[in-house]
């Protein structure tokens, strides 16, 4: 990205719902982390094409497919470096993901 831009670093995202709630699957968790994601983005004027990284960390295991299926349907074509871990446990147990983001918003 040519020029001057500000690094914005999400910390991670769990996937509550707007009311607070926590959905029971990690794929309804992991849709909800996105979406917080790109809410946040979009309080700092950013969309998801400014997201270069993201770093998901889940506590039990996803199919490849359903995971790309579901950034697709969230982040649409946007493809950002990203790393995907498995953990024991997250801060709470009713927590099965984790996503952190970092952005580039040109300045």
């Amino acid at each position: 990205m040519p020029g001057r831009a500000e690094l914005i670093v999400l910390s991670g995202q769990f996937g509550n719902v707007l009311d607070g709630s926590v959905p029971d699957t990690p794929e309804a968790q992991y849709e909800n982390a996105l979406r917080n994601i790109v809410r946040l983005l979009e309080s700092e004027g950013c969309t998801p094409e400014h997201i270069v990284k993201l770093n998901s960390y889940l506590v039990r295991p996803m199919d490849l497919p359903t995971v790309k299926a579901i950034r697709k349907s969230v982040l649409g074509d946007i493809l950002p470096a990203a790393t995907m871990v498995y953990v024991p446990r997250l801060a709470a147990e009713q927590y099965l993901i984790e996503v952190e983001a970092w952005a580039v918003r040109p300045k």
